[in-house]
């Protein structure tokens, strides 16, 4: 599995460094870095699969990673990151106790903080265009999380897990290549799916607020305009209102 598995790690690289040329001028900037940690981390579970340590701190950086999208909004974009690191050192006491006081405490508490952590992370991207990809990489880390949790599978598993998480970023790839002409839902489409549902809904809301209040009739579903009939000069008035909404991102 050692060179299987990096050779994985390393091709799902390319369109994790899309994602950064795509994002790095925007406040997911620091998230990608995140991501890109837990990414070279999962080349260390995959290429030795039977070291839980190494899948524990897999998992643990994709939940910071996920995290930090939750606080990518400028212009506390930056402090957030000490919110993930305290987060990592939390979550990775385990491995640190069991290191130098030869203590196992990953204790009842710890597995379902941890399985809330990536069930959020995951979970904030299954209504976007990145579905197929959160699906694949949370069955990559319930696979690993099984094995931490000594959960008996009548076969390997560690194929599967490199296939689930190898195939995750191009499965995002490929999501992200699929477009709308329309250009305002793809402003909308964008941003929701970078960002995921938390923000999403979050900042859907402020518009449909701002709307009503400028007296513009559009409604923003999770989807888009959905092709409402709408005057050109209230569909520009729209787009500004959008870009307001979402300037703290930019």
């Amino acid at each position: 599995m050692f060179w299987w598995g990096w050779l994985a790690i390393v091709l799902g690289g390319a369109p994790l460094a899309r994602a950064w040329q795509a994002n790095r001028r925007t406040s997911l900037h620091d998230a990608i870095l995140w991501a890109a940690a837990a990414w070279l981390s999962w080349g260390f579970a995959i290429a030795w699969p039977a070291n839980d340590d190494l899948a524990y701190l897999a998992l643990c950086l994709t939940g910071c990673a996920g995290v930090a999208v939750l606080g990518a909004r400028r212009p506390h974009v930056f402090a957030w990151n000490f919110v993930a690191l305290g987060l990592l050192g939390v979550m990775a006491l385990p491995l640190l106790e069991s290191m130098v006081i030869r203590v196992h405490s990953f204790n009842v508490e710890r597995k379902i903080f941890l399985a809330g952590i990536l069930i959020v992370t995951l979970g904030n991207y299954l209504p976007t265009r990145f579905a197929g990809a959160a699906v694949a990489l949370a069955i990559g880390c319930f696979l690993k999380y099984r094995s931490l949790l000594n959960w008996p599978l009548p076969f390997d598993d560690d194929v599967l897990v490199m296939i689930a998480v190898g195939g995750a970023p191009w499965l995002a790839w490929l999501a992200m290549r699929r477009s709308v002409d329309d250009p305002f839902d793809r402003e909308w489409r964008d941003f929701r799916d970078r960002y995921g549902f938390v923000w999403g809904a979050r900042s859907r809301d402020q518009f449909n607020a701002a709307t009503r209040n400028a007296n513009v009739p559009l409604v923003l579903e999770w989807s888009g305009r959905s092709n409402q009939p709408i005057a050109a000069a209230d569909l520009d008035e729209a787009r500004a209102i959008l870009a307001k909404t979402l300037k703290r991102f930019r």
